[in-house]
Formats: C-alpha cells, structure tokens, sequence
C-alpha cells in the first residue's frame, strides 16, 4: 500500500501532466466578430482573415447553421429524396463550382466554429448518419444556383430622386422552406483589405456570398433568377453569391459598371441571371445597369449590360428596373411585378423618389414570397431593412433603419 506522502507527491505530478493538456483544451480561438440584435434585427460584423472571419460565423452562430443545414438541405420539399442529395448534389453538383482558396478557408473555418460551438457530438446528422461537413456548407452557399426563385429591384438617381442621389429598392422573393424566413440577418464584413471592400449582405447563416449586398463605396447589388437552359460545358461554374461578392469587394463607384462586366465574363454561370448593379451617383453617365448574364458565350461574352438607354420599354429617365426575365439576351416577357413597378414610376413626376416611395413601389410588387425588402440611398448610406414574419411578408412589416457608416463598424 502506497504511504500517503508518496500518494500525494503521485497526484501532484499528475496534476503537472495535465495541466498543461487541459489549459491548451479551454484555450479557444479569438472570436473576431460580434453578433448583435439591432431594431429587432440580427447583425453579424466579421474581420480578419478569411479562416477567423469564418470561425468567428461558425461559432456565433453554430446552432442556427446547423438546424438550417438540417432544415434546408435535408428537407423532402427541397430535393427528390436524401439519396438525391447525397449523390446527387453532394457528389455531382458541387463539383461543378469553383471556390476560391480564401472562400475555402473562410468555409474550413464556419465548419470550425460550428464543431467548437455547438460541441462535436451535435455535428452529426443521423437522417444521413454523417457529421455535417464542408460540402453541406458549399450546397447552402450554391443552393441559389440550383433553386429557383422571384425578385423586384429597380434603381433611380440624379433628376428622377427628391434629392439627386441614387435611391433603390429590393424585393427578395423565394420559397418559405422550414427556417428560411426567420433566419435572415444582415452580415457585416468590416475590414477593408488590399484586395477587398467592405460590404454587407442580407443573408442567411452559412452563407459567405450575397443576394442583396452593398460595400462601403456605395454599390449595390441584387440577384435575380431568370431561367435558361443550363451550360454544362462551362464549367467550372462560379456561384453566383460569390460573383456578387467578388463584386462588392472589388469595385468602387467610379469603376463598378465596367468592373462588374469584367467579373462576371469571368463568372461562369450555372444557371440564367439578372443583375442590376447601382453605385452612389456623382454626376457619372451611367450610374445603374442590369446585367444579363449566363453560360451562352457566343452573345456578348456571356454578359450583356442592360443600360437605361438600351431599355426595350418606356421607363422615365434615370431609372431602371429589374425582375426575373431578359430583355436584350431575349424577348421580354410579361411580368406583373415589372409592369407595376413601371406604372409606379410613370405616375409620380420627376423628383419625387425618396426612401419612402422607394418602399411603396417594392410594397406594390411585393408577393407572398417577398422574404426581405431593402431601400437604400447610396449617396448618404442610409438603408431600411425589413423581413417577412410568418404571417406578412416583408413589405407589410416595420423596417428597420440603418446607415452602411454604423453597420461597417465593428463592435468587438
């Protein structure tokens, strides 16, 4: 039997052992990021590198991601069956797009975060009997490209606005699948880089692109869906949240237009688009543009840039308009969202259109569907924000009020 000095002296240098392994165990990675509720909105502002920005993400918001993942990617609404996604989209689909080095990092480190956050046991899924993994964070972050949905935006700017500067306003519209709606956030990229601007986008956990976004210098941009027939030859593809990113941290108001052209020849597309691109108007001829875009390269590169010269319709100068169909890659067709944001802007002279009105127009082309709406001034930075509830959808509820100035600064 050991005597009880030799016992103690025993577990102290145990307790030497360990300590060392159990200070290395509670010592987490620094949290660059802050997630914060504002006006009844949820914002999450990220920087650093593309690994913390996305361990920061994954770890403030590791349950929502996971139930999304779970909600989303495995509903029997979304796809055919569980082996469809399985090995269809997981191992046919996803191949097919191209990430970025930094997006592949900023991807490694949500997944990270998640593990730390919500703990390892919690990252299995037992409908797939698997841990959620990167790929499932690259389905969320393509589900854009394989799902189709309904979007207004339109742009006015210099004589057609009360006070000259650009205003816009947004209508996202898409399915209302299981924690979609309630989900939404703004998501704040801080920092400026050599290589980026800073941005936010209206979006959802996971998701590292933007289907509504505008940066620092005044650019905005929305997605829409138009629906041609897939390119496969092109691949591989860019998803197009990402083309939108790239065109947020690369472009200021002075170049956005020929830049954005640039990048998305560069963009391979997956499915049809629609772009409208809308920069803060400092006496520029074309302040705003819809850019058309697919994988058929034989017409314009892939991109045909729809100024409010080259309109096939009779919308008041200075402005612009945009919905779910082409109108220079291909006949227009009938829409009742854009004939009413047309009507709108017909019956209210020049230079009535504030933030105010902008909301009236989206209101009257807002659908079920309508998931958030967003006007902005870009000039000034001043945006509304609003999202759908259960039972309204984004037009009829309360927006909350923001400037990009205040969302672009960080809070930890």
């Amino acid at each position: 039997m050991m005597s009880p000095r030799r016992t103690f002296l025993a577990l102290l240098s145990l307790l030497f052992v360990l300590a060392p392994t159990r200070a290395f165990a509670d010592k987490r990675r620094p949290v660059t990021g802050a997630l914060t509720t504002e006006q009844g909105v949820r914002v999450l502002r990220l920087h650093g590198s593309a690994f913390d920005r996305g361990y920061s993400h994954g770890f403030l918001l590791g349950p929502d991601i996971r139930e999304l993942a779970t909600q989303v990617l495995l509903s029997p609404i979304v796809w055919p069956s569980l082996d469809y996604y399985e090995n269809t989209v997981r191992k046919q689909i996803v191949p097919l797009f191209s990430f970025t080095l930094g997006q592949q990092r900023e991807l490694d480190g949500i997944l990270a975060g998640i593990r730390e956050s919500v703990g390892p046991d919690k990252l299995h899924v037992d409908a797939v009997d698997r841990d959620l993994d990167v790929i499932d964070l690259k389905v969320m972050n393509i589900f854009a490209d394989i799902q189709n949905g309904g979007c207004t935006s339109f742009a006015a700017w210099g004589p057609a606005t009360r006070n000259g500067d650009t205003i816009v306003g947004r209508n996202l519209d898409f399915n209302r699948l299981p924690g979609i709606p309630e989900s939404q956030l703004i998501i704040a990229y801080t920092d400026a880089g050599a290589d980026r601007q800073p941005w936010i986008t209206l979006a959802w956990p996971g998701m590292i692109g933007g289907y509504t976004a505008l940066n620092a210098s005044g650019v905005f941009v929305s997605m829409h869906d138009v629906r041609v027939p897939v390119n496969l030859p092109a691949a591989p593809f860019v998803p197009r949240a990402l083309a939108i990113r790239r065109i947020m941290e690369n472009t200021t108001a002075g170049d956005a237009i020929a830049r954005a052209t640039e990048i998305l020849r560069d963009s391979h597309a997956f499915c049809g688009n629609n772009f409208l691109v809308a920069t803060a108007f400092h006496d520029q001829a074309t302040p705003a543009a819809v850019f058309e875009y697919d994988g058929q390269f034989a017409r314009d590169g892939g991109v045909s840039v729809r100024t409010p010269e080259a309109q096939s319709n009779t919308l008041p100068p200075h402005t612009i308009a945009c919905t779910n169909h082409y109108r220079l890659r291909a006949d227009a067709t009938a829409c009742d969202r854009y004939a009413k944001v047309q009507q709108m802007l017909v019956d209210h002279p020049t230079g009535e259109i504030d933030l105010d009105l902008a909301r009236q127009i989206e209101a009257k082309a807002a659908v079920n569907m309508t998931l958030h709406t967003v006007t902005a001034d870009l000039n000034t930075g001043q945006l509304t924000v609003s999202f759908c509830t259960a039972e309204k959808n984004a037009s009829e509820t309360n927006p909350a009020t923001f400037t990009l100035k205040d969302l672009l600064t960080p809070k930890n």
